[in-house]
């Protein structure tokens, strides 16, 4: 090709390039991961004759995990949903939710403790 020109770089431009390459696609997909949103954690706490929080709101994969921190024994239960048995103080229950939905649940055992779980789709879902 007449009156083309070709282009140098020096050495030291082409290192930076690949050297920051592989860094700059770990951001991509960091930022990826975080868009999309991984499970979490959510904990209800039974103390006072209560859940708290009384209300909340996970997505799909996410892990409700209850712990007695009363002096008393506690459950939380839906009726063909989760049923975490007795609970003796100190001791954990863990649901992951499978499907979205609204369940409200109560402590057998104190019928005044009530709460509800909202389950909403995963970000990666919508």
């Amino acid at each position: 090709m007449l009156g083309a020109r070709r282009l140098r770089l020096p050495l030291v431009s082409v290192v930076s390039v690949v050297s920051v390459t592989p860094l700059a696609a770990w951001g991509c997909l960091s930022a990826s991961a975080a868009e999309h949103g991984a499970p979490r954690t959510h904990e209800v706490v039974m103390k006072s004759v209560a859940f708290a929080p009384a209300e909340l709101v996970v997505a799909v994969g996410d892990t409700v995990l209850w712990r007695n921190a009363d002096i008393v024994r506690h459950n939380a239960v839906r009726p063909n949903v989760f049923d975490s048995d007795e609970l003796s103080p100190g001791s954990r229950y863990a649901w992951i939710p499978a499907d979205t939905g609204s369940f409200t649940y109560r402590c057998t055992i104190h019928q005044r403790m009530r709460g509800k779980v909202t389950v909403v789709p995963r970000a990666s879902e919508q």
